[in-house]
Parts: C-alpha cells; structure tokens; sequence
C-alpha cells in the first residue's frame, strides 16, 4: 500500500490469564487477537500475524529477544484477572529494542455481556496504542542528523510541528511534508497531511482568500485517497476538506468510510461529528464528538474536538455545556476563532452581555473584518433555522453588520 512506508512494526503478545480458572483462557486470547486485528487497522502501522505472536503463549518472555525474532520494534503485552462480576486489564507497550516502557494502563470493568466487555477494552487499548506509537517515533526521530532522514521521518516530524498550531509550525509541518513527498511521491498519508495544513492555513487566515487554502486543500487530499483509497487517514482528511468547502454531506459519507476502515480511529469521529453538526444533525454529531474524546483522551490536536463539541452544545441550546467546551478549546488554541463566536452566541442567549462583547472583541482582534454579513455567506450550515439562530446570537452579542 501506498499510505506509508517503512511503518514502525509491532506484536501483540498473548494476554496472560492471571483468574486461576483455565476456563478464563478464552477471554485472554480473545482481547490479544481482537487487539491484532484492531491495530492492523491504522496503515501506519505494520502489525505481526496471530499466529507468529501466539508462539510464545506460556513463556517467560524477554522482549528483546522477541523484538529480535519478530523484527519488530514494538510490543504489546498484558493481563487479564477476573474476580466474581469484575474484570482488571492490564496492558503495557514496550520498546522492544531499547527495553523502555512506552505506555501503560490498567482498565477495570464490569463484567455483564463478555463480547460487549471484550470490545469496549480493545477499542480503548487500540485507540490509545496507535497514537502512542507515533509519539514515540516522534521522539525517535528527533535524535537523527538531517542528512539522515527518511520519508518517514520528515513526516513524523510534521506531525509534531502540526501539534503546535502556530502559522509558523504549520509552515514547517508544510516544508517538510514536501521533502517527505520528493522522497516517497506515493506517500498518501504525507499528502493527507499536506491537506489538512492547507485547510489550516484558511481556517486561521493565513492565506488570502481563505477559499484558496480550502481549494488546494480539498485537490491534494484527493489525490492522496485515489493513491490510497482504504486508507483511514486519507479518507479522514479527505472529509476534513468536504466539510470546509462546503459539501458536509459528502464529508459525513467520506468520514464514515474512514471510521468504517478503522472504528478507532478517534479523528475521523471528530470531522464526523463536525460534518454532521453542520449538516444540521446536532444529536448525531455530540455523540461522535463524545466517541472521539473517549478514544482519545491525550489527543493534543483537541482544539478541533472542541470547536465541534461547542457548536454541536449550541445547536442542542445547552449554552452552558457550549462554553465550557469551548473555553477548553481556546486554552488548546487560541487562535480557534469559531470557539469564539460559539462563545460569544452562548453567552447572549443567556443574558451575559459583558462576556458575549469580551468574545466578539477577542474574534475582531483575530479577524477584524469579520461580520454578520460574513457570517450570512459561511457555506458550512446547511439548514437556513441553524444559521438564523447563530446569526441571531452573534447580533445580541454585538457583532457589527
């Protein structure tokens, strides 16, 4: 597959069954085969087979030589204990080459339905694992001379700089996204990325006009889904620019594919929910925005979580709620201007007019043109009732016509 190459590789270890009860066995094996299956599911990572893994079920393993035998870097390995109605799951990624804890979590749950038990623990564990993954290798590549980096590595470290959410990061994000696509020019994922940079340069005005961001945005993340149709990244940011070029319904169909292609994947829950709150189902959006915070609760690109969770609140008229996420958004980035007049909207719905011009004074700061009547001409909502209570909020907040 085009979306990645030289993905960092990892096994995933026969759970041990610590409940004294060799009946439990099943259970055990279950989560560590559902677990292979769950990460085989993010292309940017290479995952050993079942069966190769299952080879070392009842040792005493050293991780190194498993690292070794396997020719991976990572490895996953865990516990499963069962006392009456309770499950304890305890799981541990581990550099396998320098022997180093990358991550750990013990997950407790109540044992009612043991399929239903059985996903709700693999979906936690994988949706953390991915993402941990590449903060390590982030770390990795971050001891490397420049004249040794790889595709991979110039991406990794887009990735870092994308996290920071600062016009001058995403322009490094940008430049070395390029150099990773001269490198590797079938390298979807670093195109997907490239989009969503793109997106962000519209999106906090970098770029003028901003449509022209969006644009570039919605043709390179095409490109890289034609390069890498079943790729969950590709067709994440794909929606990503569906969504900001005003075609949220497209965007809902492109972001269920992604989640389609791995249900994990935490991001592609929040461009859904986004798309879907637009598009005018405020319900249906909260509820994947809620999905993507379970799954991912150390996501540092939260921002966008919240910026949706806020309008999605809004829309539903729990004013509060859409505060209280927003403000979170804000303290992420604050350069999130759709925070602020989600702010600036609650905060004149209930009668809080001192705070709702604090907002719009802050929005103006960011983009002093910005206007009711720009806000008439956003091609993000859908339906005419969501865009007239939106416009409604912002007029008794303050904004100028």
């Amino acid at each position: 597959m085009p979306g990645v190459p030289d993905k960092p590789s990892i096994a995933v270890l026969p759970f041990d069954n610590m409940s004294g009860d060799p009946e439990q066995e099943y259970f055990s094996d279950g989560i560590s085969e559902d677990l292979t299956t769950a990460l085989s599911r993010f292309d940017s990572l290479f995952v050993i087979a079942r069966n190769s893994a299952f080879t070392y079920k009842g040792e005493a393993v050293d991780v190194k030589r498993v690292g070794r035998e396997l020719g991976v870097r990572y490895v996953l390995e865990g516990s499963v204990r069962r006392a009456g109605d309770r499950v304890r799951v305890n799981a541990q990624l581990i550099d396998a080459l320098s022997d180093r804890h990358v991550w750990a979590e013990r997950f407790d749950r109540q044992m009612d339905d043991v399929f239903e038990l059985q996903d709700d623990i693999v979906a936690s564990i994988a949706a953390i694992v991915g993402p941990e993954i590449t903060l390590a290798e982030i770390e990795r590549t971050r001891g490397k001379r420049p004249g040794t980096l790889d595709a991979w590595d110039h991406y990794l470290q887009a990735v870092a700089s994308v996290h920071k959410m600062t016009e001058a990061d995403v322009a490094e994000a940008m430049s070395l996204l390029k150099k990773a696509i001269e490198i590797e020019p079938d390298f979807a994922n670093a195109q997907a990325l490239l989009g969503y940079c793109h997106l962000h340069t519209g999106m906090h005005g970098w770029v003028r006009p901003a449509r022209a961001g969006f644009d570039e945005a919605r043709r390179i993340t095409e490109d890289a889904v034609r390069l890498a149709p079943t790729s969950p990244e590709t067709n994440q940011a794909f929606a990503f620019a569906l969504w900001a070029t005003g075609d949220p319904e497209r965007a809902v169909t492109a972001a269920r594919k992604a989640i389609d292609l791995n249900p994990n994947f935490a991001e592609a829950y929040v461009i859904l929910g986004l798309a879907l709150t637009f598009f005018g189902e405020a319900d249906e959006g909260l509820a994947a925005c809620l999905r993507a915070e379970r799954n991912s609760p150390r996501d540092t690109r939260g921002s966008r979580l919240y910026d949706a969770m806020g309008h999605a609140y809004f829309m539903l008229g729990d004013y509060g709620q859409a505060i209280e996420v927003s403000k979170k958004c804000l303290h992420q980035d604050r350069s999130m201007f759709g925070a602020l007049v989600t702010l600036a909207g609650s905060y004149a719905y209930l009668d809080r007019p001192s705070e709702a011009k604090q907002s719009i004074d802050e929005l103006l700061a960011l983009i002093p043109r910005y206007s009711l009547r720009a806000l008439r001409k956003n091609p993000w909502f859908v339906r005419p009732e969501h865009i007239d209570k939106l416009i409604e909020g912002m007029r008794r907040a303050g904004l100028p016509e």
